[in-house]
């Protein structure tokens, strides 16, 4: 969120720019390469070459960084996308010229007017892309040697250990369905259209 939302708005208000292209190939590839392709040439590139991180466990601050980036890789490039699709639909609406009219500054226009109307579906897919990234942390705790629930999850499916895997899975479950239930309350602190709706 903290990359892909920022990113995507930029890309929107600079529109047919360099900066635009850079940041659409650079999505486009956060995409279209999987989790363990992407963590697999962080760990040869930063670790076995470079020497700057740890390749395994979670010892010290600097062993988050590649489980962290190995995760948000793919969810960032798809918040990128979506926030620079529903940003320039924003940006073409006529609050944006009333908003220019009263001489508010682009960043203004961008950060208060424009984001902020564009983000109900970008809220959407950060909710639902939250069970893939669940699902992601299975194989990279597996591959950063990580002792964590999905590393837990995958030795008891290995060793055939039922009551482990229903429960886990059940708790990741409510996890994930209490996740979509504050994606909804943040509906209707960011839209008023609909707080008033359910205060009606």
């Amino acid at each position: 969120v903290l990359v892909g939302v920022p990113l995507g708005s930029i890309a929107a208000f600079k529109r047919g720019t360099i900066v635009d292209d850079i940041i659409i190939v650079f999505s486009t590839c956060g995409i279209a390469i999987p989790s363990f392709v992407i963590c697999t040439i962080l760990m040869y590139v930063l670790s076995l070459k470079l020497g700057l991180l740890p390749t395994h466990g979670i010892a010290e601050w600097r062993s988050y960084i590649l489980p962290v980036v190995t995760l948000a890789a793919g969810g960032s490039a798809q918040l990128m996308r979506l926030t620079r699709t529903t940003m320039l639909e924003a940006i073409r609406q006529d609050f944006m010229r009333t908003a220019k009219a009263k001489g508010c500054t682009p960043a203004c226009m961008v950060w208060k007017h424009a984001l902020k109307n564009a983000l109900l579906p970008v809220l959407t897919v950060m909710g639902t892309s939250f069970g893939s990234i669940l699902g992601g942390a299975v194989i990279c705790e597996t591959v950063f040697a990580i002792p964590g629930l999905g590393n837990y999850i995958l030795t008891a499916i290995r060793s055939k250990d039922i009551p482990v895997v229903m429960s886990s899975t059940v708790f990741l479950s409510a996890f994930f369905c209490l996740v979509m239930v504050v994606v909804d309350i943040l509906y209707a602190v960011i839209d008023p259209r609909i707080r008033e709706k359910v205060v009606k």
